[in-house]
């Protein structure tokens, strides 16, 4: 068991990383702008900063708060200077923009206003992203996002002046970062939730292997093997997120469930994929879209069992249900035997007319779903309530006892009182099909 102390040291050391991470991009992007530096020189200079800033903020830093405590406390101040910041700098460049228009000198005032609109942008990004230091559970996304936004205004902002190398490189760059950041904010979010700790785990180490493929193919020389690994990237990114939402629910409890067969599935589909980027052989198509099959339908039948509904509503569920799995064959028979003759000619009809029924069904599973949650919402808040009013039923007399364990106050009868929230009716029993609903009190 890892102690406070131990905790806050660890937590510590991380933000200390995250801003070394920063500061090294910042003195990569400064170094590249008078030398072209080898790859390996830059990661070592990434490397660097990661562990300077770790080992300064660990050396230096108050042994009884935290870094993210320092950030809540300072979060109103920082989203204050980063609005009026983001307002002067849209004004300077609204004006610089319109000047350039009427002067058109775009060589100077032109990168002059586009330096000044990109930082504005990133001054936005940075709010949206302080605003989340305010919450516990979002304050590791939200600092992730600052740091993320942070690297890359400093990677984007001298391209627009055409300054230091590899330019297309750095670019590529940046646009991964930008467009993975939310991603993995996403995950750290769900890390704070019980029934989506195990998808928020594989979501990050998901979102680590997209992020590096992706990187390595920014940096690669030769475009053939540039491209094999953004396929491969791109590989990653379907069956991670199939994993992702067949391991959604899960828990410390159903840790054995069914689910692992969609996961398996995913795993196969990807181990396939990589195995047709990255070797000679001409792969079929058949055998792809039967191993996708199965991680397809058991996410679809995971999501639709975690969908809280009434026993009147169960019929929805199980036709969905029923009409993706009558899909997922038809396709897969057309896909190993092709169309032709009059059975096989049915195919792909009844495939379609199965598919409508499975697409307005998880619709209607959505909206039912968000109806009930209301219901559930509106359940009495039984915290507050400490005592009731009861007519004691021995010698009949009004009164007012605790709840628990009390006694009447004149004949001495002991009573024992217990409440109770109304519970919207569970569709399944709590030991059945793994536990998948669990429905909050």
């Amino acid at each position: 068991m890892i102690s406070p102390e131990r905790a806050r040291s660890i937590e510590r050391d991380l933000f200390g990383g995250l801003v070394g991470i920063l500061l090294g991009v910042l003195l990569v992007r400064v170094t590249m702008i008078a030398f072209s530096l080898n790859y390996f020189v830059l990661l070592i200079l990434l490397g660097i900063g990661a562990w300077s800033g770790a080992f300064v903020v660990h050396c230096f830093a108050n042994s009884t708060t935290t870094s993210f405590d320092w950030l809540t406390d300072r979060a109103g101040q920082i989203r204050k200077l980063l609005l009026r910041s983001m307002l002067w700098l849209l004004g300077t460049a609204a004006v610089i923009g319109a000047l350039t228009a009427l002067t058109a000198s775009y060589d100077v005032l032109g990168r002059l206003a586009g330096t000044t609109f990109v930082t504005a942008m990133a001054a936005g990004l940075l709010l949206g992203c302080a605003s989340l230091l305010d919450r516990l559970k979002t304050r590791a996304a939200g600092l992730f996002g600052m740091v993320a936004v942070l690297v890359c205004y400093v990677l984007v902002t001298p391209l627009i002046w055409e300054l230091g190398q590899a330019e297309k490189e750095v670019f590529f760059t940046a646009l991964v970062i930008g467009l993975t950041t939310p991603a993995a904010m996403i995950s750290l979010m769900l890390l704070h939730i019980d029934s989506a700790r195990v998808t928020g785990y594989t979501s990050l180490v998901s979102w680590t292997a997209i992020v590096v493929a992706w990187l390595v193919a920014s940096w690669h020389n030769t475009w053939r093997e540039s491209e094999h690994w953004w396929l491969t990237g791109w590989s990653i990114v379907l069956c991670g997120l199939l994993c992702a939402v067949n391991l959604l629910g899960m828990n410390a409890r159903n840790w054995m469930s069914w689910r692992w067969i969609g996961v398996v599935g995913a795993l196969a589909t990807l181990g396939y994929l990589l195995a047709d980027v990255w070797t000679s052989f001409q792969s079929d198509e058949e055998p792809l879209v039967i191993l996708l099959s199965v991680p397809i339908v058991a996410a679809h039948l995971n999501c639709s069992m975690l969908a809280i509904l009434r026993p009147g509503q169960l019929w929805v569920r199980l036709a969905t249900i029923a009409a993706v799995i009558v899909t997922a064959i038809c396709v897969d028979l057309i896909a190993m035997f092709g169309e032709g003759g009059t059975i096989d000619s049915f195919l792909p009809r009844l495939a379609g007319a199965s598919g409508i029924v499975a697409s307005c069904g998880s619709l209607a599973l959505i909206v039912l779903a968000v109806l009930n949650s209301n219901v559930l919402n509106k359940t009495t808040d039984c915290t507050s309530i400490t005592d009731i009013g009861i007519v004691c039923p021995s010698c009949r007399k009004k009164q007012r006892i605790a709840l628990g364990h009390s006694k009447c106050s004149s004949c001495g009868l002991r009573i024992e009182i217990r409440i109770q929230p109304e519970k919207p009716d569970q569709i399944f029993k709590e030991d059945s099909l793994d536990r998948l609903i669990s429905i909050p009190s």
